[in-house]
């Protein structure tokens, strides 16, 4: 590539650039899923130029993460399909960097600046990012820039601009009604814990850099130098575990973990429970905390684990157990959802037909696989699921779907055939007879229908 064309090149992403900026254009819901590639194309045609010329393509890439406010004010980005493109940007601008060379003073430099304004999340991940440009003197130099944060400047500038706020606006007290007034002191302590978090992050991102959970520890904790657990959140005290355990110290993560009022424990704590019980070699604990945790949820994925944890003998007793269980829970769309996975086809079929009042088509991403695994075996069954699915449809004339409803009613058709005796529910024909009575004026679903 000639100068000339280099020059051509950059000058064409600068333009792109200085386009995102520019724009006051609101870019919708509906647009916004084909504008991301539009950015992709940018960051691609930088990283191309980068293999050759990297300390140009550092400066567009700066340039390019940049624009971000500008797009970000100006555009629904529900689904998270534009930060999404920047994040994975900010990715390849550590890249760029490091092909660049560009020395640790600057790279500091940059990666604090952008983490202090950091409003859209878009370098949330800059300083793991940019870890192998920034080496442990980096990082370093970082953690003294980011404590230099809660000096008595900074938070006397970050308070007046509080109090500034607050003295602007009406807050009002929800419950009681009344203005609440802020003192200076409180605008001080507000900005003091704002400061602390932005510290706190930061300082827990260095200690994942160096694999130093120690450090990660009082990260949490900031400013604080003396803690005990009750000073952390649960999040903290999950994040503390999983890395305890990463680095093979099951004891102090298991201590962790016991520090979480049972009450308060998600999937992801009795996960790491069980996970650091089986470091322990402490497995019929372990055990215990999977079965305890199915007759919570109920999910075939933890009764699976339970399965491959137990002996042939207890295989047997226990799922026996379980299905019980699950059957009695009225808890009827789960329940629905273990037969499925677990493809007790038997006891689905027995499901269907005693709780088929209890299952809405609503729930059609539980209700249509149940139907197809119970064709074959139990048409009736499969029939009145298929039943629900199609009322869920025409009920709510939900025009949209009417494909959905004509294959569904379909496959009652056929399977009307199959089936000797329909027990205490209406036959084909008589539930089709109704079925035409009451939706004979959705001229749109019959025309789908006849040209089946």
């Amino acid at each position: 590539m000639t100068s000339e064309n280099i020059k051509d090149m950059v000058s064409a992403i600068k333009k792109e650039i200085s386009s995102l900026k520019r724009s006051r254009h609101f870019i919708d819901y509906y647009e916004a899923r084909d504008f991301s590639p539009c950015l992709d194309d940018i960051r691609d045609s930088i990283l191309n130029l980068s293999k050759k010329h990297p300390k140009e393509a550092f400066v567009l890439m700066k340039n390019f993460m940049e624009s971000h406010e500008s797009v970000m004010d100006r555009c629904d980005d529900s689904d998270g399909d534009i930060s999404g493109s920047y994040i994975e940007a900010c990715d390849k601008f550590a890249e760029v960097g490091k092909m660049a060379n560009i020395s640790i003073d600057e790279a500091v430099e940059l990666v604090f600046e952008m983490f202090m304004k950091d409003s859209y999340g878009i370098y949330d991940g800059i300083i793991r990012s940019f870890r192998d440009v920034l080496k442990n003197e980096g990082l370093e130099l970082l953690k003294s820039k980011l404590l230099s944060q809660l000096s008595e400047e900074k938070i006397r500038s970050q308070a007046a601009k509080k109090k500034e706020y607050f003295d602007s606006q009406r807050m009002v007290n929800l419950k009681t009604g009344e203005v609440i007034s802020f003192s200076s002191e409180k605008c001080r302590t507000k900005a003091i814990e704002d400061i602390s978090r932005n510290i706190k992050i930061g300082l827990c991102e260095i200690a994942d850099c160096r694999s130093d959970v120690d450090e990660y520890i009082r990260g949490c904790v900031f400013p604080k130098t003396a803690y005990n657990y009750d000073d952390f959140y649960n999040s903290d005290k999950i994040g503390i575990a999983s890395r305890l355990l990463e680095q093979n110290r099951a004891p102090e993560a298991l201590e962790w973990l016991n520090a979480i009022n049972k009450d308060s424990r998600d999937s992801e704590t009795i996960k790491l429970r069980i996970a650091a019980l089986e470091s322990l070699n402490r497995k019929e604990e372990a055990q215990q905390e999977r079965i305890s945790w199915f007759n919570s949820t109920l999910d075939h994925k933890v009764f699976k684990e339970i399965m491959v944890h137990a002996t042939p003998q207890f295989q047997e007793e226990f799922q026996e157990e379980a299905i019980k269980t699950v059957f009695n829970s009225g808890r009827v769309s789960t329940a629905l959802d273990f037969f499925v996975q677990g493809k007790f086809i038997d006891e689905c079929s027995t499901l269907v037909l005693s709780k088929i009042d209890l299952l809405s088509g609503e729930g059609y991403y539980s209700l249509r696989p149940a139907a197809q695994i119970l064709r074959d075996k139990y048409p009736l069954s499969a029939t009145l699921l298929y039943r629900k699915l199609i009322a869920y449809i025409m009920d709510g004339a939900k025009s949209r779907y009417y494909d959905y409803a004509v294959k569904d009613l379909m496959a009652c058709e056929e399977l009307s055939r199959r089936i000797c005796e329909y027990k205490a529910f209406k036959s084909h024909e008589e539930y089709f007879s109704e079925f035409q009575e009451k939706h004979k004026k959705k001229s749109a679903f019959w025309s789908k229908f006849r040209s089946k």
